[in-house]
């Protein structure tokens, strides 16, 4: 399972939020064998050819896996682009929305927050096919938050997972998806996963959320393999207070191994 119940209720909260707010030049012989350079030369038109051929294809797969995505691009651009605040929300914009409304109450103009969103395309899963990545642009002291990650599978366009202020996700180095998330003080998640062996969903790795403990009084991590928010299924640990829990340094050692994502900001998409 994918996380359940608690997106929802993370969902409700950020919905409410979005409401309320030289050359080396080397001396040569004289005597030159002339068999030995015409064997150069066509070794070097060979390379070159084979370069040129090497760049045609990196093109064409370009083009191929931009088109598949051209739509989510599109409705991006001019999601940002055009938003002001009436919009409908789909899914896959509300990490979107988010940053476009908070920036505009700070008077920021539409081409500095296009300039904050960006897109990369990364086979994260090593299966021949680029997901499409939405996120926001890292600061010097911070990562590349995903706002949104997509995948094409049977030629149709799969949203994995979307992320925002309160449903935190990053890439790590190891290409798993690294999700924290709360709602309120008292309800939290931290999750790992990675995209299943189907290629059309995710997967839960390691999933721990808080949760109130009748028999103890208090609020308590809970553990499971199974993305379920079920205390019922899962390993009752730590106190969710501790703050020199596991949970909390699991937290900054992941936060330590997101990816720094090479994005082509919206501000410049189409050119």
């Amino acid at each position: 399972m994918r996380k359940g119940r608690f997106v929802g209720l993370l969902l409700c909260g950020a919905l409410i939020t979005l409401a309320a707010c030289g050359k080396n030049d080397a001396k040569r012989d004289d005597k030159v064998d002339n068999s030995s350079t015409n064997v150069s030369v066509e070794s070097t038109a060979s390379v070159e050819d084979a370069k040129t051929s090497q760049s045609n294809e990196s093109e064409t797969k370009e083009k191929e896996l931009n088109s598949a995505y051209k739509q989510i691009l599109d409705d991006t651009y001019t999601f940002i682009s055009e938003f002001d605040g009436s919009q409908t929300i789909s899914d896959g914009q509300n990490g979107i929305a988010e940053i476009v409304r908070g920036e505009r109450s700070n008077d920021k103009n539409i081409d500095d927050i296009k300039a904050y969103i960006g897109y990369t395309l990364l086979d994260i899963n090593s299966d021949g096919v680029d997901e499409l990545i939405i996120a926001e642009k890292n600061d010097p002291q911070d990562n590349n938050r995903i706002l949104a990650i997509y995948t094409i599978k049977n030629n149709n366009l799969k949203l994995l997972d979307e992320g925002w202020s309160r449903n935190r996700l990053y890439l790590l180095d190891d290409n798993s998806i690294y999700n924290s998330g709360s709602n309120g003080a008292a309800y939290s998640i931290w999750g790992i996963y990675k995209i299943n062996d189907s290629a059309d969903g995710l997967e839960t790795i390691d999933f721990y959320f808080t949760e109130y403990n009748d028999s103890k009084n208090d609020w308590y991590w809970y553990h499971n393999t199974t993305g379920e928010y079920d205390k019922d299924a899962s390993e009752c640990l730590s106190l969710a207070s501790d703050k020199n829990s596991p949970i909390q340094q699991k937290n900054e050692e992941c936060f330590n191994k997101a990816k720094k994502l090479e994005l082509k900001y919206f501000d410049s998409y189409g050119n």
